[in-house]
């Protein structure tokens, strides 16, 4: 019989969505048996308002990044903290959450910081694995006033009820870090630190002991990748061509909020296969994001972070 993982996520910055393909990836290159079922829990849970917001986001994004710089920061508040805890008792409450685990019946539910996903797999007794951060520790950071509406719920569940809601990510039987214990140190059992999830092109690695190190290849690119809400796309890609435009540098940018274009030697797109382009680069500009950060190690790269000032702290529940 074949086994079954469900991989839960949710489309609210690319970065998840994105490792779970990775994630789902990897699972079928071990065992191509495996039966995986890879679900948006925003769009599967709450299709109607998943759905709405994830076109205002995008509307936002791509034709107005000031003005969802301005939301992004509104909403990055003790304030909003408290609609998150709301929005979140809805979704635990919802009951596709749970029909999709007992109809696909998997042996393991996996859960890409989707802590939805983690009390839904308790209610229905499968085994948990998810991805955590230093971030989603109580250790850093947390609000335990907003427990209370989780806590209501989890009573009325038969389950343990928690300090914060952050506590449960411990409720995992495994937990995976996609980072390095130097730069997120959790001292805690079951949890394994995995690295990048990407799959990685090895020649392209800098090695120590390669002779070719001071190579004669032109090392002249500079990434750019700055995620979601951290500095405006406008105001970034202004920054970047006051720096480099007609400089000897071949800068790339990615951003959803911009258009295609190409400024003499700055290039911008939705996308780009930076894992092509890390063996040429000299500097990698981020927003300081776990894996951004992560691929800039492995690689080698000097990096510059841009993150928000109150990062994580304050929406720590």
């Amino acid at each position: 019989m074949k086994k079954r993982i469900l991989l839960t996520y949710a489309t609210y910055g690319n970065g998840h969505r994105a490792v779970a393909q990775y994630i789902e990836s990897y699972f079928k290159e071990q065992d191509p048996e495996l039966e995986i079922l890879a679900i948006d829990l925003l769009k599967y849970s709450t299709p109607l308002i998943g759905r709405l917001s994830q076109k205002i986001t995008d509307f936002f994004l791509l034709k107005f990044p000031t003005g969802w710089s301005i939301i992004y920061n509104l909403f990055d508040s003790r304030i909003s903290s408290a609609i998150a805890s709301t929005a979140s008792m809805s979704v635990f409450q919802n009951k596709y959450m749970r029909k999709v685990i007992k109809d696909f019946n998997p042996d393991i539910v996996y859960s890409e910081f989707n802590i939805s996903a983690i009390i839904a797999s308790k209610l229905e007794n499968k085994p948990l694995y998810t991805t955590i951060s230093y971030p989603t520790q109580t250790e850093y950071a947390s609000n335990p006033k907003y427990a209370k509406g989780v806590n209501k719920f989890l009573k009325e569940n038969n389950l343990p009820e928690v300090n914060s809601t952050l506590d449960l990510f411990n409720w995992a039987e495994k937990s995976f870090v996609p980072s390095i214990y130097e730069l997120e140190p959790i001292d805690k059992e079951d949890v394994t630190f995995c690295g990048t999830w990407k799959d990685l092109d090895f020649q392209s690695i800098p090695n120590e002991d390669d002779k070719n190190n001071d190579s004669k290849k032109k090392d002249n690119v500079i990434l750019v990748y700055m995620g979601n809400g951290t500095i405006s796309a406008n105001k970034m890609l202004k920054e970047i061509k006051d720096a480099f435009l007609g400089g000897e540098y071949e800068v790339y940018i990615a951003s959803l909020s911009l258009e295609k274009q190409d400024y003499d030697n700055i290039h911008v797109n939705n996308r780009w296969d930076f894992s092509k382009l890390f063996k040429n680069a000299v500097l990698f500009i981020n927003h300081g994001g776990q894996n951004s950060v992560i691929d800039g190690l492995v690689y080698a790269l000097c990096q510059i972070a841009c993150v928000r000032q109150n990062l994580y702290y304050s929406h720590n529940r």
